[in-house]
């Protein structure tokens, strides 16, 4: 399973996994600097990603059971490394998934007693 994914634009996806294959989350660098010529790396290597919003913009998700968060970078960094927000987007269930937690449907029609 692939843990990084380096484009020749600079550009880059680095995803984490749990020691049973499981996917936790995936990262997305996309690079604010567009070269015309590929980044000078040798095959095999891997470009250091250091984030900074100036050189790259930043997407990410995060996997925890069967919830799906979307992850953003503060804009403010603490200890010289930009915090990760996290906001729920997705419960998943056995059909299909919520994207809506504050009116579920299948609620709306339950009459409490």
């Amino acid at each position: 399973m692939p843990t990084v994914i380096q484009f020749r634009t600079g550009d880059k996806i680095i995803n984490t996994y749990n020691a049973g294959g499981q996917k936790l989350r995936s990262d997305y660098y996309t690079y604010s600097l567009k070269t015309t010529l590929p980044l000078t790396v040798s095959v095999g290597d891997i470009n250091n990603t250091v984030y900074t919003p100036t050189n790259y913009t930043y997407s990410g998700t995060a996997y925890i059971d069967n919830k799906e968060y979307s992850i953003t970078k503060g804009s403010t960094p603490v200890n010289g490394v930009y915090p990760d927000n996290f906001s729920m987007v997705r419960l998943h269930t056995t059909e299909g998934y919520l994207t809506t937690l504050s009116n579920p449907p299948f609620l709306t029609d339950m009459v409490i007693k």
